[in-house]
C-alpha cells in the first residue's frame, strides 16, 4: 500500500505541475493560478474516490471486503 500511496501523490502532482505549466504557457495571471492549484486539488481528490479507493481518496487503492 505504501508504494501506491506514493505513486498516487506522484501523479497527483505531476496532474498539478501540468495545469501550473499550461497557466504559464498561456500567460494566466499568476494570483489566479495560485487560487486555483486548491481546486485542482480538491478535483483530483474527488475523481480519486470515484476511481480509487473512496477512504482514503487514491487512485491506485483498493477497496478493502
Amino acid at each position: 500500500m505504501k508504494s501506491a500511496t506514493a505513486a498516487d501523490g506522484v501523479a497527483k502532482g505531476g496532474a498539478m505541475g501540468v495545469v501550473v505549466y499550461l497557466c504559464n504557457k498561456y500567460n494566466v495571471d499568476p494570483m489566479l493560478t495560485a487560487l486555483a492549484m486548491p481546486l485542482v486539488a480538491a478535483a483530483l481528490a474527488f475523481a480519486s474516490t470515484k476511481i480509487g479507493d473512496p477512504s482514503v481518496a487514491s487512485f491506485f487503492g483498493t477497496e478493502k471486503k
